[in-house]
């Protein structure tokens, strides 16, 4: 015979052990969809303020063609990915086929916090393939120590995952983690360090195999890095004309924010190659057709600049200021250029206009912390759409008076935060408008000078004097 106590117990542990299966069976729900055979990241620190992970991962898909990819939530503000027959990641865009990323969805396991994307791979037509995500983390580092003098070397501390993050288990995976010095590091075993060049180390973590899902050991490291850490403050304002141009202007407050500088400047010891983390010139990719640049700003920091076409016909201007930006400096100033509106206007099918913008600034190796857009459409626009390729928030539509309007030109302005020079793609803002607005203002405008020819003409023609004029 069983006593009544002995029953309670067993029946305890069996419901205590059936909670612990369904809890792991609902933890390794997703391992059933898709299959991990390996894995390799590649984290590139390497004298930027940016840091990009690169994952390759060889998968089989079975059922779902949704693939969970899991990132660390802090400070990522960019997610792409793309699928490919081949391993190598940087295959041709024949070879890459991009999809399509969900919104996140932060969900947490064993303590730790995952930022969650829906991957959808329905574009693939194998099963196995390889699938690369790549994301971008600013603002990830912190300058240790955060003051330095001017020809110190400047390092930060850095905190990630010495695993990949993943839903699914994983068969192998190894990790690499580039850099220009490894001052410390600590990681799970094996960890090694790899010299390349004079220039660059490589963190090499791993093999690790048959690793379960949502395991996220720590890694922490304290590196060496040179660049600025360049953080903006951004206004960008874009006008579009029917008659031939575009205009973009655009303001910038930006601040070096990397490590400060600890005493005094001095420019004799900077020309003898104590430049720290300083920026000595500021780099702006132009869209293609971009012409009469100009900038300026208040107290001429800004002295000289150089201004060519790059690659694919798209423009680069550089920027000098007289003093080179040290940690904790700041400088402000205000650009803008033209572009051809044969270019970057056109009409859709539905005879809607079409106004094709790039989203970003170009603005080389430069953290926008905080962005204002406002696109200047033509009098009379209405049924204005906003398409963004990224977050936006705050949307408004507004009038604002100008040169030969009756009722204003139209305003749609949102905000964006966290924006990073791989922020490329395209703004598309659509619209209608009234045939015969567009031929309003040259219509004043003759009628005006009509007016006033009339007026002198009727002016010197008529006599109006009392007395008749003498022969």
């Amino acid at each position: 015979m069983v006593r009544t106590g002995d029953g309670v117990t067993v029946m305890v542990l069996l419901a205590c052990s059936a909670v612990l299966l369904l809890a792991a069976c609902v933890e390794a729900a997703p391992s059933s969809d898709w299959s991990v055979h390996h894995a390799h990241r590649a984290i590139y620190a390497r004298d930027t303020q940016v840091v990009r992970h690169q994952t390759v991962f060889e998968v089989t898909r079975k059922e779902t063609a949704v693939f969970r990819a899991a990132l660390m939530p802090d400070h990522l503000v960019l997610v792409t990915s793309f699928a490919s027959t081949t391993e190598d990641p940087h295959a041709t865009e024949i070879e890459k086929v991009r999809l399509d990323v969900g919104e996140p969805s932060i969900e947490e396991y064993r303590g730790v916090e995952y930022a969650v994307y829906d991957v959808d791979t329905s574009a693939m037509e194998t099963k196995r393939f390889f699938l690369i995500v790549e994301s971008y983390y600013a603002g990830a580092q912190t300058p240790f120590p955060a003051a330095i003098p001017q020809g110190s070397a400047q390092y930060t501390l850095y905190s990630d995952s010495s695993m990949i993050p993943s839903a699914y288990p994983i068969d192998e995976q190894t990790t690499s983690v580039y850099a220009s010095f490894f001052e410390e590091y600590d990681a799970a075993d094996p960890a090694t360090i790899n010299q390349h060049g004079q220039a660059e180390q490589e963190l090499a973590l791993g093999p690790y195999r048959n690793t379960r899902s949502w395991k996220s050991p720590a890694l922490d490291l304290h590196i060496g890095n040179s660049a600025g850490f360049l953080v903006a403050k951004q206004t960008r304002e874009v006008e579009a004309s029917h008659w031939g141009n575009v205009a973009v202007e655009e303001h910038f407050d930006l601040e070096n924010k990397g490590a400060k500088l600890k005493g005094q400047f001095s420019r004799l010891n900077y020309m003898h190659g104590a430049h720290g983390n300083s920026v000595n010139s500021i780099t702006q990719y132009l869209p293609i057709g971009a012409t009469e640049a100009y900038y300026r700003d208040q107290i001429g920091n800004i002295s000289s600049s150089h201004m060519f076409t790059h690659r694919e016909g798209i423009v680069k201007l550089d920027i000098t200021p007289r003093f080179m930006l040290f940690g904790g400096w700041k400088i402000d100033w205000l650009s803008g250029y033209n572009l051809p509106s044969a270019s970057y206007l056109s009409q859709n099918d539905a005879g809607s206009y079409v106004l094709s913008i790039p989203f970003t600034s170009g603005l080389v190796d430069t953290f926008v912390e905080e962005l204002q857009y406002s696109v200047v459409l033509p009098e009379g626009a209405y049924d204005v759409q906003v398409v963004s390729p990224y977050p936006i928030s705050d949307v408004a539509y507004s009038l604002r008076p100008t040169y030969l309007d009756t009722t204003g030109r139209v305003v749609a302005s949102f905000s964006a935060k966290n924006i990073i020079a791989e922020h490329n793609d395209v703004l598309f803002v659509t619209y209608n408008v009234p045939t015969g607005t567009l031929y309003r203002e040259p219509l004043m405008l003759v009628a005006g000078f009509f007016a006033v020819f009339l007026a002198a003409i009727l002016y010197f023609r008529c006599d109006m004097s009392i007395t008749p004029a003498s022969n």
